[in-house]
């Protein structure tokens, strides 16, 4: 072989070698970098302060009770409750200008007024009385005046009113005034309202609860005294109430009132309560403290007969957990960049502020295998 031919195998030999060199160092290089490549996904632990609501049961003294329920017993009384309640006034709108006019009698004897009185206005607008009244010497009476005809004419602001009937040496002693504008309507009525129904019911709720309160705490220990919030009332109408529509300024309402206390040491709530809580939170959060001190709860459901109760408790906590650690896809990471997955875990998972750290330092992108990303 001429030297030039071996020196053109040589310079041949010399490139494959070289581009095979290039190729191993490349495929070791996709090698260590699939090998190599590693994130770490750092989610920020949070501390937040919030309110507990859990329902705890309370079971018959001597049953078998789990750790998130207490033991306790229903007392029960009854007895019946009567208050007065007086109907406010409904005012209708008339044809005629009206109002209420206080009658002042300054004379030494009664004076009687029969109904259509005259009342007369300094600027001459004639009113009647809607009723005949009796007034007292030296009293007054209130009572309803219409305008002697229909119409705007006769509305007039607060006046005095002048009796054009007595005798002129009365008419400075005896007369009329108002207090308030008479306006386009009709004599007030009292007609019973849902309203004033309602407002009766308030009168004996507040009444009903102190005296069962006062009832059950004659019977329990100074440990197991009971509070409101340990009560149950239920409220049957006696006959005789009265019926919204009718006609009255005042009316009795009576009610049978059926109460109902549950007795449990309030200890072993504190305890249960805080079990019941912990069983509650999900894997990724822990209870730190509870503040039991403000505890707030009332009876959500009562079985007399299986002297079983169902308490609704709420109090103050402070909770530690790591929000959503469990609900993050590394399948919907792999391959995305640092904002791009960040991005992912704002938008759809609500977790701010992750800490993402790709190693080694050339790499730029999460890797594509599971198992090289690591969430803590």
């Amino acid at each position: 072989m001429s030297p030039n031919n071996h020196n053109r195998a040589s310079k041949i030999y010399s490139r494959i070698v070289f581009f095979f060199l290039i190729l191993t160092i490349v495929a070791i290089g996709v090698v260590l970098n699939f090998a190599l490549a590693k994130a770490t996904i750092k989610i920020k632990g949070y501390t937040v302060d919030q309110e507990a609501d859990v329902l705890v049961e309370v079971l018959p003294e001597g049953s078998e009770a789990s750790s998130d329920q207490v033991l306790g017993k229903i007392l029960n009384t009854s007895f019946d409750a009567e208050v007065s309640q007086e109907v406010s006034q409904t005012k209708i709108v008339g044809q005629k200008a009206a109002g209420y006019v206080t009658i002042y009698n300054n004379y030494s004897q009664n004076q009687s007024l029969v109904k259509t009185t005259r009342l007369l206005t300094p600027d001459n607008k004639l009113y009647r009385l809607s009723e005949s009244i009796m007034v007292p010497a030296g009293g007054k009476v209130k009572v309803w005046a219409e305008a002697d005809q229909a119409g705007e004419q006769f509305l007039t602001e607060a006046t005095k009113f002048t009796i054009p009937g007595l005798w002129e040496g009365l008419q400075d002693k005896i007369y009329g005034q108002s207090d308030e504008a008479m306006q386009m309507q009709s004599i007030p009525k009292y007609v019973i309202t849902e309203n004033d129904l309602a407002e009766a019911q308030k009168k004996i709720t507040a009444t009903a609860g102190p005296q069962a309160l006062q009832t059950f705490n004659d019977l329990v220990s100074d440990n197991l005294k009971l509070d409101l919030t340990n009560l149950s009332l239920k409220y049957e109408d006696l006959a005789g109430n009265p019926t919204i529509g009718q006609e009255t300024k005042e009316f009795k309402f009576k009610q049978t009132v059926k109460a109902y206390g549950v007795v449990f040491n309030k200890d072993d709530l504190n305890k249960a309560t805080q079990v019941k809580f912990k069983n509650s939170l999900p894997a990724n959060e822990s209870l730190v403290s509870a503040d039991l001190t403000n505890l707030k709860y009332a009876i959500v459901e009562l079985d007399v007969d299986k002297g079983r109760a169902v308490i609704n408790v709420k109090f103050n906590v402070k909770v530690n957990g790591n929000n959503g650690l469990a609900d993050i896809d590394k399948n919907r990471l792999a391959g995305q960049s640092i904002g791009e997955a960040q991005n992912y875990l704002k938008d759809e998972l609500k977790i701010e502020g992750a800490e993402i750290n790709l190693w080694p330092f050339w790499v730029n992108k999460i890797p594509s295998f599971k198992d090289h990303i690591i969430i803590e």
